[in-house]
This record gives C-alpha cells, structure tokens and sequence, in this order.
C-alpha cells in the first residue's frame, strides 16, 4: 500500500477500517500476550474508534495518551525483539487499511518487506532482512505551541515544506534526508500528539 504523502509535511490521516483492526489486534494480544493497556494506544493511532476500542480490549478508561506507538515499540523490542515487535506493526498497518497508509511512530513501511525505522542507536532503512543506517542518531521530536519541532537545528516541521525540511536536517548527517522529512517526521509528530481514549464509559 502507498504510503500517505504531501508536499508539506502533514499529520492528517484517511478513515482507516476500525473494525478490522481491531479484529487483528485482539488476535496479535492473545498471540503475543500483550497487555491491553499497552496495545490500546497504538490501535486508536492507527485509525481504531477508540470507544469500539475499549469496547474490544474491555477496558474502561479515559484521558491521552502521547507516544502510544513510541512506549510499544521499545516496550516490546525488549519483550519480544526488534524483528517480533517491526512483524506485530506490519501486521497492524495492514488491517488499517485506507487510502494511503498514514504511519505513526519510529516505524514506516515502504513496501513488501521495506520500512525505515528509528532505534535508539540512528534511523535505518531495511530491505530483505538487512538494515542500513541512514542517521547516527535518532531524532526528537518535541511539543510546542506552535506545534510539533526539532530543537537542533531549531525547526518547525508541521506545516513546512517536505524540500525545507530535508535540507535543514542535513545538519544531522542524515544520508537520505527527502525520504526522513516525507515519512519519518511527520510519523514521529502524529505519536507525539497521541491519542484522546475518549470520556470514561459504562458498557
């Protein structure tokens, strides 16, 4: 599936299919013995309705919740490993469905068996089972009140031109700069934001 692209970096997402998702999450947490609290973040950011999804996970809460996708994937990268944890969210994106896929998170898939990832130790490009860096270092993103920015070099990026954004993260030895500002940064801002659980129901 294409990944969701714009000529200025974006966080708006399609409809995606609430229902098949969750349907795939609910396996995933028998499967992987995934807390629900955990996972109910990540469906709600990737096009679940979050009262279908209390209802699904049996869960009766309320509040935000920010970086769902973030806390998982390092969560799980220590419970289940890199590749257990990548499989789980491939797994998930392709229940979501949509016009366009619309990543959130260190994780963005590009194709069959490709996705550009952020570690702790840079951001990789993989392909076939192998990874190559593509950054030393990860980068942060931060909250602001003009919404979401890198502090080094100071940087705006919502609402920025994609081109604009990739030349000034160049400054971080990113080697494929375009494909970092198109997919990566608006997938990082999108988990900052979270997600509203929505008011605390009775069912």
């Amino acid at each position: 599936m294409k990944v969701c692209e714009s000529a200025v970096v974006d966080l708006q997402c399609p409809v995606r299919n609430s229902s098949a998702l969750l349907e795939r999450g609910v396996k995933i947490m028998e499967e992987f013995g995934i807390s629900r609290y955990d996972l109910i973040g990540v469906l709600i950011a990737l096009g679940a309705d979050p009262g279908d999804a209390k209802r699904a996970l049996g869960l009766r809460i309320s509040g935000n919740i920010k970086r769902p996708v973030q806390t998982f994937y390092e969560r799980y990268r220590q419970k289940l490993g890199e590749e257990g944890v990548v499989k789980i969210l491939l797994e998930l994106y392709g229940a979501a469905g949509g016009e366009c896929l619309c990543p959130v998170g260190p994780m963005v898939p590009l194709g069959p068996d490709r996705y550009l990832i952020q570690r702790p130790s840079g951001i990789y490009l993989c392909e076939a089972g192998s990874c190559r860096e593509i950054a030393p270092e990860p980068i942060a993103v931060y909250d602001h009140p003009q919404g979401c920015q890198i502090y080094n070099p100071a940087l705006q990026i919502v609402g920025q031109p994609v081109a604009s954004v990739a030349s000034q993260i160049k400054a971080l030895k990113v080697s494929d700069p375009e494909l970092v500002a198109k997919y990566l940064l608006p997938a990082l801002c999108r988990d900052l934001r979270g997600v509203d659980l929505g008011p605390f129901e009775f069912f």
